[in-house]
């Protein structure tokens, strides 16, 4: 299963986000996809995050794809935004509803506790 965007078209939206990836999607990545119970690309440590992170330039605050996040979801996150991306495009090959406020709502929640696990380790 492979994750490609255009790399002459950044995008400024989910909706251009979720399109510029679906364009290289295949009969086969579909099928992959929907043979999966969980989301296959938050459960793996590198790959299509960290490509779409790289790709999108999302640890650019100033870029107009990460301010739109930060509009809508309240994140600047290079790592919740692609998760977020990746999140809607597996909801949207397996026909589910994306639920993002509650998905973005779970990616906090998990930060937070990383922060607090990180301090209590300093002290």
């Amino acid at each position: 299963m492979k994750i490609l965007v255009d790399p002459d078209s950044v995008p400024t939206t989910l909706d251009e986000c979720l399109g510029n990836i679906k364009q290289f999607l295949d009969a086969e990545d579909i099928k992959q996809i929907t043979a999966y119970n969980k989301n296959p690309f938050l459960t793996e440590k590198i790959g299509a995050a960290v490509f779409l992170k790289a790709a999108w330039s999302l640890t650019d605050v100033e870029s107009l794809l990460v301010k739109w996040f930060k509009s809508q979801y309240g994140i600047d996150d290079g790592d919740q935004i692609s998760s977020t991306v990746l999140h809607c495009l597996y909801c949207d090959v397996k026909e589910n509803p994306r639920k993002i406020k509650e998905f973005v709502s779970s990616l906090n929640k998990g930060k937070k506790r990383k922060k607090k696990v990180e301090k209590e380790e300093e002290e």
